[in-house]
């Protein structure tokens, strides 16, 4: 996950970061929650898909809508989806936005 936090805004070919960003992330999530390691990788997930919104619009929503059902998965789970709420509502947020925007389109 740290891998493609840190490469993706770099990298040539920014959607696969952001696609294996949100693929670690929700992995982290589906098998982490509710240790502190799953919401950090959603952090560094959302964090990336804020960074590259502008430039990768598609891949940014892409990932913003596997995070967010991720976390939505964790947080069926009263036990699981403890301490949640907060990032599961910013990558609801962050995802709306994008969609307002259009998945393809600048802001």
């Amino acid at each position: 996950m740290r891998y493609h936090a840190s490469r993706g805004a770099s990298a040539e070919r920014p959607p696969e970061h952001l696609r294996g960003a949100a693929r670690h992330a929700a992995g982290a999530l589906d098998r982490l929650a509710p240790l502190p390691w799953a919401a950090q990788a959603a952090e560094l997930a959302l964090d990336l898909g804020r960074r590259l919104e502008e430039r990768e619009p598609a891949a940014a929503l892409t990932l913003y809508t596997e995070v967010r059902a991720a976390l939505e998965r964790a947080r069926a789970s009263r036990w699981r989806g403890m301490g949640l709420e907060e990032l599961a509502a910013e990558a609801r947020r962050l995802e709306q936005q994008r969609r307002e925007r259009g998945a393809g389109g600048a802001a």
